[in-house]
């Protein structure tokens, strides 16, 4: 290949920088050819822009919120942790709305932007990467977030990943050990872990979980989870039941049904229930979110009848 025929220093570092969400590092454009004062002559004349510690993006390449996070990664060295790697993993309950990242002990730096965090312990085992991004496990995001979440939605996230398959009690408690108990994270994660086991049911929507908050909150019995009736040679389930009341709870999200045939499906399993002699109530996102204390009150009401009826 002749002079002529090879890829420019720029097209190089171009290739780098499309891979990395348009940024790269100081030391990758030394690789590629660029000298410390050709960086800093770009630098200077505004044709590059400093996006971390020894990070750069070109000047034209528009930012995201990936761009910003993996950039920080990459002046830490660090890895995307809590509620960044929550939301990579799509956890529910994560949002788009900060830069999280962990470094090890004494590599942590300071910045507005974003949030840092530095730990004596960042098992090879606990690491992957999403979208070229170096980021925690879905078990070590579970018990980083204990430090930065409200003990529900913890719960929230929890469920999701354990329903996804993505984590499982086991994983949790054996990172734990490994970690140690005293570990940030290790301790509100154990006392959500408190009373769970193996066999317990996982609710099937951030919805279901919301529910059984809102039952416990209220302090009324727990109901059995995705409990099946059997009616003739057919099973109906519902995702909540009191079987002593004979009361079935069905909790609907937007995305509930699936279509027509998955809607009509849910009124026809309603029917074999009310047909034997079962009750039905049925809650929305909007009345868990919106109207617990009603939801607490309809539940209260029929529990209070049930009992004066025994």
């Amino acid at each position: 290949m002749t002079r002529a025929q090879r890829p420019s220093r720029t097209h190089l570092l171009g290739e780098v920088s499309k891979r990395q969400h348009g940024v790269f590092t100081r030391q990758q454009a030394i690789d590629v050819g660029f000298s410390i004062g050709a960086i800093s002559r770009r630098l200077t004349a505004g044709a590059w822009e400093r996006a971390d510690w020894c990070v750069y993006r070109d000047a034209h390449t528009p930012g995201s919120w990936e761009q910003r996070l993996l950039a920080a990664c990459l002046g830490g060295p660090a890895v995307a942790s809590h509620r960044s790697a929550a939301l990579l993993w799509n956890l529910a309950g994560s949002e788009r709305s900060v830069v999280e990242v962990t470094a090890l002990r004494h590599r942590r730096r300071r910045s507005a932007e974003v949030v840092w965090h530095e730990s004596q312990i960042l098992f090879d085992a606990d690491l992957t990467e999403i979208d070229r991004i170096p980021t925690t496990t879905p078990t070590r995001t579970l018990i980083d977030l204990s430090v930065v979440l409200e003990r529900k939605d913890l719960e929230i996230a929890l469920d999701d990943a354990i329903r996804r398959g993505l984590s499982s009690l086991t994983q949790i408690r054996s990172l734990i050990e490994r970690m140690g108990t005293h570990r940030p994270g290790s301790p509100g994660m154990l006392r959500l872990l408190e009373g769970r086991t193996i066999d317990d049911v996982t609710p099937q929507s951030r919805l279901e979980t919301r529910f059984v908050q809102l039952v416990r909150d209220a302090r009324l019995a727990e109901p059995q989870r995705q409990y099946t009736v059997r009616i003739g040679n057919r099973n109906a389930r519902a995702d909540f039941a009191y079987p002593e009341q004979r009361l079935a709870i069905e909790i609907d999200g937007f995305e509930h049904h699936g279509g027509r045939q998955a809607w009509e499906a849910d009124l026809a399993r309603q029917n074999r229930l009310v047909e034997r002699g079962w009750h039905v109530l049925r809650f929305t996102s909007t009345d868990l979110e919106r109207r617990p204390a009603e939801v607490v009150r309809q539940l209260d009401a029929f529990m209070t009848r049930a009992e004066r009826a025994s």
